[in-house]
């Protein structure tokens, strides 16, 4: 194998890698992003049975569930990692 060879090899693995690196991170904020709307799922469904208001737990996940797809970020949104 030759030098240029294995230079092109290498400038490939590193672009597999940064590939893999950014979609991780997507992957990472997706989930801070579910998590985030559990908290307020939470907090809703604490206050609601606070005020003595019952509400089925799964009608608020649904309903939030169903905002999110509507209001979420566009998909195949493209963003740099932190550097």
């Amino acid at each position: 194998m030759r030098l240029t060879d294995t230079r092109e090899l290498v400038g490939l693995e590193i672009d597999k890698r940064w590939d893999e690196l950014h979609a991780s991170w997507v992957a990472v904020q997706v989930a801070e992003a579910v998590v985030e709307q559990a908290e307020v799922t939470l907090r809703r469904s604490a206050y609601l049975r606070g005020a003595g208001i019952e509400q089925d737990a799964a009608s608020l996940v649904n309903r939030d569930q169903s905002r999110s797809v509507k209001t979420g970020p566009r998909c195949g949104a493209r963003s740099d990692p932190p550097a």
